[in-house]
């Protein structure tokens, strides 16, 4: 990891690659362990990162997050609220109209030896947050509106 001072003389998009790079990897860990990972190592990232924002007011970052986003690295727990997470099928997508839904598509099994050489997922599992998003008083503010489910057998 590099010092604080090297972090500083870095460009914005190296800074970016870079924690794409370190967070990947660890994304299917446990959240204590991941909590750890940010705090040893990701954190001094992001508050180089921060102190670059060229939009620091938060009633201008509402703007710049509508669209699907495809997660890199998250402590949200309820992404990792059951095992078999499939990464590459789980995502966010922010509204103009203040709405987002946290979309995560679990496939419990599917590390196992037999059930992967299996062309299908045997058991699919799909879980939607929709949350409503502002920023009031300075400070985000995040509602939860509903949760939706399905189970593909």
């Amino acid at each position: 990891m590099s010092s604080t001072t090297s972090l500083s003389q870095q460009s914005t998009a190296t800074l970016k690659q870079q924690l794409i790079e370190l967070a990947q990897p660890c994304e299917g860990e446990p959240l204590p362990q991941k909590i750890k990972f940010y705090k040893s190592t990701l954190a001094p990232l992001f508050e180089e990162l921060a102190q670059r924002n060229p939009t620091p007011d938060l009633h201008d970052q509402g703007k710049l997050v509508v669209g699907c986003w495809l997660p890199v690295w998250s402590t949200n727990p309820f992404q990792d609220v059951l095992p078999g997470r499939r990464l590459d099928q789980s995502y966010q997508i922010f509204r103009a109209d203040g709405h987002y839904a946290n979309i995560a598509r679990y496939a419990p099994g599917t590390d196992w030896p037999l059930l992967r050489r299996l062309p299908f997922d045997p058991v699919v599992y799909d879980l939607l947050l929709i949350q409503r998003y502002q920023v009031e008083s300075d400070e985000w503010q995040i509602e939860n509106v509903g949760i939706k489910q399905g189970l593909h057998l």
